[in-house]
């Protein structure tokens, strides 16, 4: 849904385990944003056309989009998790304020972060800094109210979409860039303590999005960049 890259796109697609179908428009070019939910409850929140910030929400029923209440703050580029568009959450990304870290705010404030879990029992891990573009390794665990330290992500990265998992146990962080690796293709789950290196990706990009299921042993990784090369791949993890 939405589009990383300029000119900004509204179209958003579903995913039925063989082929992607075009779904609603969004109503509105996003870019930059944050997700969750599911395919038939889903949820887009911040970003904009040009790739900016907002306070811009929008749920999907499975067939069409319709604005929702606005976040608090205005972010691009948000940390988005939970399994429901009523139970989400957003963290982290950038403002004109700056980075932002609210509502039990993150020990590490920082943009491009991913997620996994649920709004009472979630991950946040990798990211960058802003403006600067210092890469992160870090995660955090929340429970609901706070964020709490947990085992770092064996290669800094910011992850854009690239992490999901419908608990924190199985949790994924696939591809993304940093320093010297700009279309990275390493791939990583979390088991509730520790990263495990998982297969590769067949081709590194940043900028993509992933999905997976309450299980560490499938995913699903699309879209992204290679380059300054917009991509349609699509990568399926099925194994362990």
């Amino acid at each position: 849904m939405g589009s990383r890259t300029g000119p900004q796109a509204s179209n958003s697609y579903e995913y039925d385990g063989s082929s992607w179908t075009s779904g609603g428009s969004l109503g509105a070019p996003m870019g930059n944003s944050g997700g969750a939910g599911t395919q038939t409850a889903g949820l887009i929140f911040g970003g904009g056309p040009g790739g900016g910030s907002s306070t811009t929400s929008r749920k999907y029923d499975g067939s069409s989009w319709t604005a929702t209440n606005a976040m608090n703050n205005q972010r691009g580029l948000p940390s988005g998790f939970g399994t429901s568009q009523t139970a989400a959450v957003a963290n982290g990304g950038f403002s004109p304020a700056g980075v932002l870290t609210t509502s039990g705010a993150m020990n590490q404030a920082r943009m491009s972060c991913s997620g996994a879990g649920t709004q009472t029992s979630g991950i946040t891990f990798g990211g960058l800094n802003y403006p600067a573009g210092t890469a992160y390794a870090n995660a955090e665990e929340y429970n609901g109210s706070s964020w709490t330290n947990v085992g770092a992500m064996n290669v800094a990265r910011g992850m854009y979409a690239g992490g999901s998992g419908a608990t924190v146990e199985s949790a994924y962080a696939i591809a993304g860039d940093g320093p010297g690796n700009p279309d990275s293709n390493k791939v990583e789950s979390y088991d509730g303590t520790s990263w495990s290196t998982r297969p590769n990706l067949a081709t590194g990009r940043r900028s993509g999005a992933a999905d997976s299921g309450a299980t560490s042993t499938s995913a699903i990784f699309f879209g992204g960049r290679v380059g300054g090369s917009d991509q349609s791949i699509t990568e399926e993890f099925t194994g362990t």
